[in-house]
């Protein structure tokens, strides 16, 4: 259960497919917006199920939210009574509720907490999600199984859940998919080649990339093209900024709109190093699980990234990448200058990408001991 349009691969999508693939009947329930089916089957005993809950647009935020979630809930309450599930998986704190009240007897729930949020202030239980975020503290005592998906967040919900993380499993997607089968090698001669930097994933002014943009502009031969979802109202200053040739004089910088995942492997792979940029605003972002980074990796990229914890851990144990500081992301124009006077070491990172991806960095690996648990069957 996700309550969302399933039009992205969430790492349940992952989840899905492996479970799928070894003869069990999967189904994922998401709701319905423009364009998209109802009923989308996306391998052999898996299909996508998307609920209509209607739009409600000139309401106020609160009802608006409130009414959408209400017939969501309606309608994955029909759909599970008549499927009677052995496995429920709630994919995110807002049908964690839904998914427990709609266990039956034999039916064991797993909850995938995909964010860390501290307790809700009074602003938060106005807007209405904070109201599911205090539900979340009590619904986790039912659940057989709790994921996390970085680290120092299972810590943060150990401490303030009293109750042990069963597994972190990595925001890493699937070992055999979209069919990369070798590393992605080309040489670069930055004497006459340009540095390929990508940026994909949703944009907001956390993200730091128009700070990044500034440090980048001294660099006449480094380009940077973005693709993604930019979150209103960030939308306006961003493309505003962008496109200007004050700001952008040489056009080296590129927003190039949503890319659909299924094209995202292949499109990496016409670059050199992969960007991820977050601030330390909030948990979510100072304790970032990126899949990006992850897509980077298994598109045999470098890896420029701000200092994370997890995204720190990964590029330095591989030999993958380099960080810099979230609060002065100007610091990535020293990374940049040592790129450009030591492009071999661009290259012996691409190489150790690949090989971390496949070894160890996919979903297959970091969810054997989740699949182990579902397929035997037990409850312990």
């Amino acid at each position: 259960m996700a309550n969302t349009s399933l039009q992205f691969e969430p790492p349940i999508f992952s989840l899905g497919k492996i479970l799928a693939s070894q003869g069990n009947e999967v189904y994922c329930l998401g709701y319905q917006i423009k364009g998209l089916l109802h009923e989308e089957k996306i391998a052999e005993n898996y299909k996508l199920i998307r609920f209509n809950r209607g739009d409600w647009k000139n309401l106020p935020r609160f009802f608006r939210g409130g009414i959408r979630h209400l017939i969501y809930s309606l309608n994955v309450r029909k759909f599970i009574k008549k499927l009677s599930p052995d496995v429920i998986i709630a994919y995110a704190y807002d049908v964690l509720p839904l998914a427990v009240i709609l266990a039956q007897k034999k039916t064991r729930v797993i909850y995938y907490c995909t964010e860390y949020s501290p307790l809700p202030s009074s602003k938060d239980l106005i807007i209405g999600w904070g109201v599911l975020k205090l539900m979340e503290r009590h619904f986790i005592k039912y659940v057989n199984k709790l994921i996390a998906v970085e680290p120092n967040r299972a810590r943060l919900h150990e401490e303030q859940w009293g109750k042990k993380i069963d597994w972190v499993i990595l925001n890493a997607p699937l070992l055999h998919n979209e069919g990369i089968k070798e590393n992605n090698s080309k040489t670069i001669n930055l004497n006459t080649d340009q540095l390929k930097i990508v940026y994909a994933g949703s944009i907001d002014q956390r993200n730091l990339l128009l700070e990044i943009i500034e440090a980048l502009s001294q660099f006449p031969n480094v380009v940077l093209d973005i693709y993604g979802r930019i979150i209103k109202p960030y939308d306006d200053k961003f493309l505003n900024d962008i496109n200007s040739t004050d700001f952008n004089p040489r056009g080296n910088f590129k927003y190039m709109g949503e890319l659909p995942y299924r094209d995202l492997a292949s499109a990496l792979r016409n670059y050199d190093v992969g960007l991820i940029s977050y601030d330390n605003s909030h948990p979510n972002t100072r304790y970032a699980s990126p899949a990006k980074l992850f897509e980077y990796i298994r598109a045999g990229l470098s890896v420029i990234s701000t200092d994370q914890p997890l995204s720190k851990d990964i590029l330095e144990m591989y030999n993958i990448g380099s960080v810099f500081s979230a609060d002065n992301p100007k610091e990535i124009s020293q990374i940049i200058q040592e790129i450009l006077e030591k492009p071999n070491r661009i290259q012996l990172q691409k190489r150790n990408s690949f090989l971390a991806f496949n070894n160890n960095l996919n979903y297959e690996k970091q969810a054997a001991p989740l699949i182990h648990w579902i397929l035997g069957g037990s409850n312990d």
